[in-house]
């Protein structure tokens, strides 16, 4: 049964079960023909093979948490944050965040009780650099 067919049994039968019924086939069957699927073609949407660029980026914390990092700065936008609201907005741990803030030094500023404040772009951390 092709498409042509499953529409007109389907139009002559009003529903697809009872169409179904009447073609003596389960509704999935009628309803895969009515979408175009033709039988013994199957069809199979998951990735076919993934590469090892991909377990890394989902797996490996060495990409995976700077991509948070980015991520969390760049929705700062021109704002700023203290370490442990930047850490909950990146969605990483603090001890993750402490751990890779030299790759994006340019962004922190030390305050004088020790806190630490990320800026969003270089330009403000810099400014606020001169502040403080």
């Amino acid at each position: 049964m092709d498409k042509a067919e499953a529409l007109a049994i389907r139009k002559k039968h009003k529903s697809t079960a009872a169409a179904a019924r009447a073609a003596g086939m389960p509704r999935t069957t009628l309803r895969d023909r009515l979408n175009g699927h033709r039988p013994g073609v199957k069809i199979d949407h998951r990735e076919t093979t993934k590469s090892l660029a991909a377990f890394r980026r989902m797996y490996d914390k060495s990409v995976v948490i700077p991509v948070h990092i980015r991520a969390a700065l760049k929705a700062l936008g021109s704002g700023w944050e203290y370490e442990a609201e930047l850490a909950k907005r990146a969605g990483i741990s603090r001890a993750d965040l402490v751990s890779y803030k030299d790759k994006f030094i340019q962004h922190i500023v030390l305050l004088r009780e020790g806190r630490r404040v990320w800026a969003g772009s270089v330009k403000m951390a810099e400014a606020m650099r001169n502040m403080v």
